[in-house]
């Protein structure tokens, strides 16, 4: 993975966290602690991303193209894709392990 190539994916999940996120910047609190759950897993994935390094990423090229690739927002298709597992209760959306293997399959197999 190239550090040019890092930077175009952190331009795209900007872009995409900035426009899930800015629906609740003018919300009432209550309706932010309703989607407190989902704002969670958005941070949740930003984070994960901002611990990437370009010399040892943690997806193959294949991943971060399909990332580039997609019209829908990332964060959106993630968080539907867990959403969408028959037992998502198995899979961790706050541990690393489980969240990259949820980030690689909803953005190579979804939609």
């Amino acid at each position: 993975m190239t550090e040019e190539k890092l930077k175009q994916v952190y331009e795209k999940l900007d872009k995409d966290y900035q426009s899930v996120i800015k629906e609740y910047l003018n919300k009432d609190k209550v309706a932010i602690i309703n989607d407190a759950y989902r704002i969670a897993h958005y941070n949740e994935i930003a984070d994960y991303f901002d611990c990437v390094d370009a010399e040892y990423p943690p997806f193959d090229d294949d991943v971060f193209d399909s990332i580039l690739n997609r019209k829908d927002n990332i964060f959106e298709i993630v968080f539907q894709s867990w959403m969408s597992y028959s037992h998502p209760e198995r899979y961790n959306f706050f541990s690393y392990e489980d969240l990259g293997g949820i980030i690689e399959y909803a953005v190579t197999h979804r939609g």
